[in-house]
This record gives structure tokens, sequence and C-alpha cells, in this order.
């Protein structure tokens, strides 16, 4: 999904299709809508990608390796399910998320990377609850 895809986008629902392995920079940002779904992974999510969005969900699938810079800075979104196998998360990447917003963490190892990007500016809760065990 390229830069600036769906800037400013309102609506229900935004569906990206298997196909869609990267998030590019700002390809969310600004975006308002219901749903936000998924049909595979995604194995980056670019830099503000979903900077200032509002949406009420998002569950990422096993394949995700990289958050960049910021990408849910200042979003307004609710969950966050976090696969594990994340291998690395940029500075900033949850900068301003707000304590409406609660971060799922499917393993201990991932918990403990985003705990370690943590900045104390608008931090989010997190919690380890294994949301994609089987």
């Amino acid at each position: 999904m390229g830069y600036r895809a769906f800037r400013y986008f309102s609506g229900e629902t935004i569906r990206l299709p298997s196909s869609c392995l990267e998030l590019g920079d700002e390809a969310f940002k600004d975006i308002t809508v219901d749903n936000f779904e998924m049909e595979g992974y995604v194995e980056k999510i670019g830099g503000e990608c979903f900077r200032y969005a509002r949406i009420n969900s998002l569950q990422f699938k096993e394949g995700l390796k990289e958050i960049c810079d910021g990408a849910f800075s200042g979003a307004e979104i609710k969950d966050i399910y976090l696969p594990k196998g994340v291998l690395e998360i940029k500075p900033n990447a949850f900068d301003d998320l707000g304590t409406g917003c609660t971060i799922h963490c499917s393993d201990e190892s991932v918990y403990n990377l985003v705990i370690s990007k943590l900045t104390g500016y608008g931090d989010p809760s997190v919690i380890c609850d294994n949301w994609n065990q089987h």
C-alpha cells in the first residue's frame, strides 16, 4: 500500500487484499473507519502509517516483522493486536496513542519489545494475553 494511499479517507470499512505485504508511510494517516480488515498478513507498517487515524480495532496476523517510527502516533484506536514474531519496533511508534488504547501482545517477547519502546508520552495499556495462540 503506497505512500498516503488512503490519507483522509472516511468510511465504514477498509479491506486489504492478501497481496498487500507492506503498509507504506502515511498510508492511512488521518483516516476514520469503523472496520479495518486484512485478508492476509503484512510484514511492515511504515512510518506514521496510522498517525491520527480513528479506528475501532487493528488485528495484525503472524508475519508482521517491523513497525516503523511513529506508526500509530496520535491515533485513536481502541485495540491493537500484535502477533508473535515482531522483530523490530522503531522509536516513537506508539507516541501519544493514549490511555484509551490497549495493545494486545500475543507473547512475552512482543510484550517486552512494545514496553521497551514506550516513551511515557501518552502511553497506551499493554497486555500479554496470548490472543492468537491455538
